[in-house]
């Protein structure tokens, strides 16, 4: 993340001192945002093999080739916010996703997904999916990509923190990216529209590094592990509320899709559900099995409130994520 992004100083470094707290000072946290220790791609090294940082952010979508059944967590139009896309995702973690993550050699502390993506434009508005034909929009890999081409854009797979510099020099006419980034990325100073097609979301690990966590005392990693199921809450927060609004004060123009053409958008994308199926299951993965318990939690858990899934997360906390 930049130094300048709201969610370090808004739920980071809060989130690390809630910990210190907690543990009375026995954990201590030394936060390097702006990839001071190692870049968006090199998160799972960092935390495992390489032994640079012990708690990091990283990123599946920049890794695609070690992650299989993960990926379906990233498909277009699957949850309503990020509070209950990461609360599902968390649900299915032990049945599914955990021999992918530790096979990167590193414990899986949280799981988050993004809030959802929207359509953000340099200079031409998009209303329809024929607007869309031929932009060249970044993304962030992975099913993202495989959404942008079904519903025509020319997808161009970027780290986050180059799209500004991509959208300056017209290597981008745009970019496929959640509220919060169009503020912290500076983004609203060159572009001018922004599409609410609530199209994809990307899911993000934090991870720690497997010597560290397995040397902390008993009561330390318990606390470290309950203190993870609040984490992912706390940016879905950040993530969702009032940040549109941020949006609009820059003066962008906002776009909002009419029932008929999103679900145009709707049936564009869902051949990208159905070949990540057929593809997993030729591979031998049950990734059938996995969207339908994935669409399933979603749905019982789509009309929950924050504050209902908050006290979810921490009465109730998912087991078993590390062991």
């Amino acid at each position: 993340m930049s130094p300048t992004n709201r969610q370090v100083a808004n739920v980071v470094k809060p989130w690390c001192k809630m910990v210190e707290d907690d543990s009375k000072g026995r954990i201590k946290f030394k936060v390097f945002p702006g990839g001071v220790l190692h870049g968006a791609n090199d998160g799972f090294k960092a935390a495992g093999a390489a032994n640079i940082t012990d708690f990091t952010h990283a990123y599946p979508s920049y890794v695609p080739g070690n992650f299989h059944l993960n990926h379906g967590t990233g498909l277009p139009f699957l949850y309503p916010n990020a509070y209950v896309g990461s609360l599902v995702c968390e649900e299915l973690y032990n049945k599914y996703l955990k021999k992918e993550y530790e096979g990167m050699g590193v414990y899986l502390m949280s799981y988050q997904v993004t809030a959802n993506y929207q359509i953000v434009t340099k200079s031409k508005p998009v209303r329809t999916l024929e607007d869309l034909k031929g932009l060249k929009i970044r993304s962030a890999g992975g099913m993202a990509n495989d959404f942008l081409a079904a519903v025509g854009a020319i997808p161009v797979a970027l780290p986050a923190v180059e799209a500004y510099t991509a959208l300056q020099t017209g290597l981008l006419d745009g970019v496929l990216t959640n509220a919060i980034d169009i503020i912290s990325n500076r983004l609203h100073e060159i572009t001018k529209y922004v599409t609410i097609s609530d199209a994809s979301t990307v899911p993000v690990a934090t991870c720690m590094n497997k010597k560290t966590y397995n040397a902390l005392p008993k009561d330390l990693r318990l606390l470290v592990y309950n203190s993870n199921r609040k984490y992912p809450q706390m940016m879905a927060k950040e993530y969702e509320e009032g940040v549109l609004d941020d949006v609009k004060k820059t003066g962008m123009t906002v776009i909002n899709l009419s029932e008929q053409e999103k679900a145009r958008w709707v049936a564009a994308a869902k051949k990208v559900e159905d070949k990540f199926i057929a593809d997993n299951e030729a591979k031998g993965y049950p990734a059938k099995e996995f969207m339908k318990e994935l669409h399933a939690l979603t749905k019982k858990y789509e009309k929950w409130t924050p504050a209902q899934i908050w006290e979810q997360v921490t009465k109730n906390p998912v087991q078993g994520i590390n062991d």
